[in-house]
C-alpha cells in the first residue's frame, strides 16, 4: 500500500511539473526569462541602430592622387648626397655616383637652390629626397632660344606701265 501511495504520489508530481513546462512552453517564458529576452533584444536594437548611424556617417575613401610629373637630371659630380631636408646640414640619405639619372619633381620652394627628389620613381608612393642644383643637370634640357637677325624689307620702287 505504501508503495502504490508513493507510484501515485510521484505520478501526480510528474504530471504537475509536465503540464506546468507544457504551459510555459505554450504562453513563453517565465517572467524572469522573458525580462532577459527583452532586456537582450534592446541591447541588439540599440547596436544595430549604432552600427547603421556609423555606416551612414562614413566619410568616403580618398582618391588616389595623380603621380606628379618626373623630370630626369642626371647627377655631374663625382659622388652627390641626397638629404632629408633641403639644407646642407640635413641628415644624408644616400649617395649616388656620377651619371645616375634621378626623378626631379619641383623645386623644394621658390627662389630655392634645391630639389625635391623621387628617390624611387618605379612605385606610386613618392620617397622624399632633396638634391642641391650644383650637383645636377638636365638630362633633356629645353632648348634655349638664340638671338637671330631679322631680315631688313627694302622699299623697292615698282615703275608704273
Amino acid at each position: 500500500m505504501l508503495l502504490l501511495l508513493l507510484v501515485a504520489f510521484t505520478l501526480v508530481f510528474a504530471a504537475f511539473f509536465s503540464l506546468q513546462g507544457l504551459r510555459n512552453l505554450s504562453t513563453g517564458l517565465d517572467p524572469a526569462s522573458a525580462a532577459a529576452t527583452q532586456q537582450a533584444q534592446r541591447e541588439i536594437t540599440a547596436i544595430a541602430e549604432q552600427n547603421r548611424a556609423r555606416f551612414e556617417t562614413q566619410t568616403a575613401r580618398p582618391t588616389a592622387t595623380a603621380i606628379p610629373p618626373c623630370q630626369e637630371f642626371t647627377i655631374r659630380t663625382a659622388m652627390a648626397n641626397i638629404r632629408a631636408e633641403p639644407d646642407i646640414d640635413g641628415e644624408r640619405l644616400d649617395r649616388l655616383p656620377e651619371g645616375t639619372t634621378i626623378c626631379v619633381i619641383q623645386a623644394a620652394s621658390a627662389n630655392s637652390e634645391w630639389h625635391l627628389i623621387d628617390r624611387n620613381p618605379n612605385t606610386r608612393r613618392i620617397e622624399i629626397g632633396y638634391m642641391h642644383q650644383s650637383v645636377l643637370r638636365a638630362a633633356n634640357p629645353t632648348p634655349r632660344p638664340t638671338a637671330s637677325a631679322t631680315p631688313i624689307t627694302l622699299a623697292t620702287i615698282t615703275p608704273r606701265p
